[in-house]
């Protein structure tokens, strides 16, 4: 039915066009230039180094064509037969039957003035990433030495042709599609004859495209894994390899002045903060705390409700419990290392989330409030009512106080994402009050990148209550 429809639309929308596009020649009108491209990219390997997975992702592939090419047809059903789905030949072989891949897939991608890319894409066991590259140049190797069967040209034929009637199964990608084809110059009924093309496609002709385009000594291949868990080296594909820095630089910022009236003057303000809370004295005789925590993070698919349980023990014991939706997440640092339970299991404390713990020591109030009594850190006056605290190992935070009750309203820092660049962190305090002849904030607005990230709610707070080391470092 879709078929019948898709063709009824076209006649209508070719109509339109006619009336549309009367007296337009696509050969003056203003259609891109094809940018210049190599025809050849840098052929090797690289390799970006990625000490906190246990799988390997990968691509490899070279410039392919345009839509223009004469043997499009062919090529894409080659790729089908390659690698296009669980009947494909890289599935069942690298998948299938030798369980390295946990997926892989191939496709051959054209662009309408540019080309596209040949491309095979997917990922394995770490200790499986050489065998699985290599059993793959396998597989390209006997796709340009030997036809393939009837069955398998059959099979990514219809594959292609069923999906044709994609193409035309609303008015609007009629429209947009026939109005694309006269913007670069092809002729209106192109997909038809690409049709056509596909149905004439024959194995001699999978053989041919395959010798003729596939250049396996041509190939770029990217991964991203943990090289020491490699079985074989990557050297053994016969290529060279690069790495590739993953770093992503923390954004540049202003330090505070480190000269000595810089300095004096920060340990005064901070001195202030002390007396606004309730005093040094008080601070430090904390020695554990246990807060618990109604939160709300707020993400691309909107709100999402957890419940927190954080807790401390002198000097550097921390732990998270969290209750999230998808699962209960907990984590524990002692200051140098730790581990992490999620839904997938459990595992030793990796970065970016070694970083974050690290980081949320840092400026746990009952320390970073005492900064001015710990060696290990350097407080300076950074601007009109603003501390700057930082460790040596070059962590900082920024204290905003209020000019009045001399009590923190906001603190700024750098903080590494699980996923994604470092990004600038606000906390704003608010709802202040006493506990154990301290005054502390009982709601943190925190905003990420100037948007709002979360809002958390202490609905307990509990102090000096005789936790330990080995209580907190206990896993669920």
């Amino acid at each position: 039915m879709l078929a019948v429809y898709g063709d009824f639309a076209a006649a209508e929308m070719k109509e339109k066009l006619d009336k549309l596009f009367a007296g337009w020649d696509p050969q003056q009108a203003p259609v891109p230039p094809f940018p210049k491209v190599r025809e050849k990219a840098s052929a090797g390997v690289w390799l970006a180094e990625k000490p906190d997975v246990t799988q390997t992702f990968f691509r490899l592939g070279h410039l392919g064509g345009t839509l223009r090419d004469k043997n499009l047809a062919a090529l894409e059903v080659m790729a089908d037969i390659l690698g296009g789905g669980f009947r494909s030949r890289l599935f069942r072989r690298v998948r299938t039957q030798l369980g390295y891949a946990y997926s892989v897939g191939a496709s051959w991608d054209a662009n309408y003035n540019h080309p596209g890319v040949f491309e095979i894409s997917g990922s394995t066991k770490s200790v499986s990433t050489t065998e699985t590259l290599l059993v793959i140049r396998e597989e390209i190797e006997r796709m340009r030495r030997e036809e393939v069967t009837d069955e398998e040209l059959q099979a990514a034929k219809d594959t292609v042709l069923n999906s044709f009637v994609f193409n035309f199964d609303t008015p609007g990608k009629t429209l947009m599609r026939m109005i694309t084809y006269e913007y670069h110059g092809y002729p209106r009924d192109f997909i038809f004859q690409y049709q056509k093309a596909v149905e004439a496609v024959t194995k001699a002709d999978i053989l041919r495209v395959a010798r003729e385009y596939l250049r396996p000594q041509d190939f770029t291949v990217v991964a991203v894994g943990k090289r020491r868990d490699f079985g074989k080296p990557l050297e053994h594909l016969g290529m060279a390899v690069a790495p590739i820095d993953l770093t992503i630089p923390a954004p540049r910022r202003e330090p505070a002045k480190g000269d000595a009236a810089s300095i004096a003057r920060g340990r005064q303000m901070l001195v202030a903060l002390q007396k606004a809370v309730g005093g040094a004295e008080k601070l430090a005789g904390v020695k554990d705390f246990t807060a618990r925590v109604s939160a709300e993070f707020q993400s691309g698919g909107g709100a999402m409700a957890a419940k927190m349980v954080q807790k401390w023990a002198a000097p550097t014991y921390l732990r998270q419990d969290q209750d999230l939706p998808f699962g209960k997440v907990s984590a524990y640092f002692d200051g140098s290392s730790g581990w992490l339970v999620t839904p997938q299991g459990v595992g030793p404390l990796h970065s970016p989330f070694l970083e974050q713990m690290r980081g949320g020591l840092m400026r746990l109030s009952f320390r970073l409030w005492l900064s001015d009594r710990d060696p290990a850190m350097t407080v300076t006056a950074a601007g009109e009512g603003a501390i700057e605290i930082t460790d040596k190992q070059g962590n900082w935070v920024r204290v905003h106080l209020d000019p009045k009750s001399g009590l923190p309203v906001k603190e700024v820092y750098k903080m590494d994402a699980a996923a994604g660049a470092p990004a600038e962190v606000e906390e704003l305090y608010s709802d202040w009050r006493q506990t154990g002849g301290l005054l502390l904030p009982r709601k943190v607005e925190i905003l990420r990148g100037g948007q709002r990230a979360a809002v958390m709610t202490i609905d307990q707070l509990e102090l000096n209550t005789g936790l330990s080391a080995e209580e907190l470092s206990k896993r669920p």
